[in-house]
C-alpha cells in the first residue's frame, strides 16, 4: 500500500465509510406564565445617617414593609429624647484611660485596640510622627492599670483569650 509509511496511525482497514448516527432533536415546552407581574429591580443606597443606618431611594415601600419598617421614613422628632435633647449631643466623651508602665510612669490615652498581647493606641502624628503607638502588654503594670480606671469610672477591659481583640472608641 502506498500511503502505510506516512499514515502509520490509521490501520488499513479503517478506510471504510461510517453511516452517520440520526440526528436527535429536543423539545422544550414553552415556560407556564407567573401571575405575578415581574417588577423592576431598582439599586439600593443604605447610608450611615447620625445613629444608624437608614434606606436611601425611591421611597416604594417593600412586600415585607410591615415586618421590617423603613426607618428612614421616621419623623425627625423621633430622633429626640423625651428630655428634648437630640441623641448626639447626649452622648458624654469617655474619660481618658490610664496605662501604667512597670517601671513607674503612666500614660492617657483616648481610644486604642488590644490584640493578641499588644495595646495599639492612637498617637498624635504631628508630634510623634506616628498614627499608632505599638505598647506591649508586658510592659504595663496591668493590676494598677486596671484599679486606677475602676476608680476613675474609665471601662478599661482585657482579653480573655489569644483570639480576643477589645476595642475602645
Amino acid at each position: 500500500m502506498l500511503g502505510t509509511p506516512w499514515f502509520n496511525d490509521y490501520p488499513a482497514g479503517s478506510l471504510a465509510y461510517a453511516a452517520p448516527s440520526p440526528p436527535v432533536f429536543i423539545v422544550q415546552q414553552p415556560a407556564p406564565e407567573s401571575s405575578e407581574p415581574e417588577r423592576a429591580v431598582e439599586p439600593l443606597l443604605i447610608e450611615w445617617q447620625v445613629d444608624r443606618y437608614v434606606r436611601v431611594g425611591s421611597g416604594q415601600s417593600s412586600p415585607r414593609a410591615d415586618a421590617f419598617p423603613d426607618y428612614s421614613q421616621t419623623p425627625a422628632d423621633a430622633r429626640v429624647n423625651p428630655g428634648g435633647a437630640p441623641l448626639a449631643s447626649q452622648r458624654r466623651e469617655l474619660p481618658p484611660a490610664i496605662l501604667i508602665f512597670r517601671d513607674g510612669h503612666h500614660e492617657e490615652i483616648s481610644d486604642y485596640v488590644i490584640a493578641r498581647g499588644v495595646l495599639y493606641a492612637r498617637a498624635d502624628y504631628a508630634l510623634t510622627g506616628l498614627s499608632t503607638r505599638n505598647i506591649e502588654l508586658a510592659k504595663l503594670d496591668l493590676a494598677a492599670t486596671l484599679k486606677i480606671n475602676q476608680e476613675n469610672g474609665s471601662r478599661f477591659v482585657l482579653p480573655n483569650s489569644p483570639n480576643e481583640v477589645v476595642t475602645r472608641p
